[in-house]
C-alpha cells in the first residue's frame, strides 16, 4: 500500500497514491504511526520486496527471554509493539529496567532510532507463554522496484516520510 498521513493532503501526494492503478480510501496508519482520526489515505500498489527487519525471541543464559529486533540496512527509524497473553515480570530494554510488558492482553510500543544493532526487549515469564509482535521499520528512500515518484512540485512540501519506505509486519512467538 502507499499511505498519506496528512488530512487534506495535495494533488501530487493524491497522484502518488493512485500511481499504480489503486483507488484512495481512508484507512488506519501503518504499524508505529499516529495520524488523526479519519485523516489516513492509502491506495493499493504493486508488491515490491523491501527488506524486513530480523525480529527473533532467544532465551538468554539466565532464564529470561529476549523480543529483539534489528532493522535492516539503511533503516532511521524502528516501532516495535509487543503484547504478551500472560503476567511477565522484570522487562528491560536493552538490559536496562522497564516499567513496560505489566499487563497482559496490552500492547508496549517501543520506538528505537539510529542504533544498527537493534533493541532487545528482556522479561521472565512463570511457565509456557505467548507474545504477540508489530513492527515496523522506514528508509528515507523509495523502494528501488517500486515506480518511481514524479518530482514534487515546488509549491508541495514534503513531511517526515515523504519519499520513505515503511516496512510492517506481525509476529507471534512462543515459549
Amino acid at each position: 500500500k502507499r499511505f498519506s498521513l496528512a488530512p487534506n493532503p495535495p494533488d501530487w501526494a493524491r497522484a502518488a497514491l493512485k500511481a499504480d492503478g489503486g483507488h484512495i480510501v481512508k484507512d488506519e496508519p501503518p504499524i508505529g504511526w499516529r495520524g488523526s482520526p479519519g485523516s489516513t489515505l492509502s491506495a493499493w500498489a504493486k508488491p515490491v520486496n523491501p527488506t524486513p527487519p530480523a525480529v527473533m525471541l532467544n532465551r538468554v543464559i539466565d532464564g529470561s527471554l529476549e523480543v529483539k529486533i534489528v532493522a535492516p540496512p539503511g533503516a532511521r527509524a524502528m516501532t516495535l509493539e509487543l503484547r504478551p497473553t500472560g503476567k511477565l515480570t522484570d522487562a528491560t530494554v536493552n538490559g536496562r529496567p522497564a516499567k513496560i510488558l505489566s499487563e497482559p492482553g496490552q500492547w508496549t510500543r517501543v520506538y528505537w532510532q539510529g542504533a544498527p544493532e537493534g533493541v532487545a526487549i528482556g522479561f521472565r515469564a512463570k511457565g509456557p507463554g505467548v507474545i504477540d509482535t508489530r513492527y515496523s521499520t522506514i528508509a528515507d528512500r523509495w523502494p528501488v522496484d517500486a515506480k518511481p515518484l514524479a518530482k514534487m512540485p515546488a509549491k508541495v512540501s514534503g513531511n517526515a516520510i515523504s519519499g520513505s519506505t515503511i516496512v510492517t509486519g506481525e509476529q507471534r512467538f512462543t515459549w
